[in-house]
């Protein structure tokens, strides 16, 4: 179709754009602690005053950034306070020698906002001169929004009931890879074969039928981790062998 037999619709491409960045915000704080994308984890909160916009896009935002739930409060300040931080080459040239009683006062938590005003030490700060920065106060790790009017909390914590879950993830990747490799059809059902020590067996017991729905196979052995005299691939830093073919 050609661009102009669409409708504009200026307020969903908003809400994607948040969307997004919600997202990207999330994802850059997956990556800050060492949590891969195929590693679910609990939960994500989205503290933002407009947060009832994503009420539609839950799923889509869970799927994209790999978390069980998806928590929306417009409370922000129940999630996160805001920080400040003094920019002392711009407040400087302005306040000369008071400068430092206004970092000091800063360091002391000693400021607030009247209105729009920041006021620390005593002196109203300037643009410029400043810079909030919104901080998780619970548990998780967290990052701000563009614009400073939210902020993103991630649960980074790993229970086993999650890293099982992320080896089979792992898993269905190395299987797909599997199948690219041996040339198969995208449609093409498939006998498994995986060869893992027992810890890693163990780890997938629950999650058998999700690895098999995923990779269209038929059913999925286990060959014994003793006898293996390759490997091709690794899961959570073991050898592990798999092999495909098409039944």
């Amino acid at each position: 179709p050609e661009a102009a037999a669409l409708p504009a619709d200026p307020a969903l491409v908003d809400v994607m754009d948040r969307v997004r960045e919600v997202c990207s915000a999330a994802l850059s704080v997956r990556k800050a602690h060492g949590r891969r994308v195929r590693q679910p984890l609990a939960t994500l909160t989205i503290a933002d005053p407009l947060c009832d916009d994503f009420a539609s896009y839950l799923d889509l935002i869970a799927d994209e950034v790999n978390v069980k739930q998806v928590v929306l409060t417009g409370d922000v300040a129940s999630v996160a306070s805001s920080e400040l931080q003094v920019v002392p080459a711009a407040l400087g040239p302005r306040l000369g020698g008071q400068t430092q009683q206004v970092i000091k006062a800063v360091k002391l938590g000693e400021w607030h906002r009247d209105g729009d005003t920041v006021v620390a030490g005593g002196f109203a700060l300037e643009e410029g001169e400043y810079s909030l920065k919104l901080v998780a106060t619970a548990g998780g790790a967290s990052t701000a929004l563009p614009g400073g009017r939210g902020v993103v909390v991630v649960d980074i914590e790993l229970t086993p009931a999650l890293v099982a879950e992320g080896i089979a993830r792992d898993l269905v990747r190395l299987v797909q890879q599997a199948r690219r490799d041996a040339g198969l059809d995208v449609a093409d059902r498939i006998a498994l074969t995986v060869w893992a020590s027992e810890r890693i067996r163990q780890q997938l017991s629950d999650h058998v039928s999700f690895v098999q729905r995923e990779t269209l196979s038929t059913s999925l052995a286990w060959g014994d981790h003793d006898e293996m005299n390759e490997f091709d691939a690794e899961l959570d830093g073991e050898p592990v062998l798999v092999r495909v073919a098409k039944s």
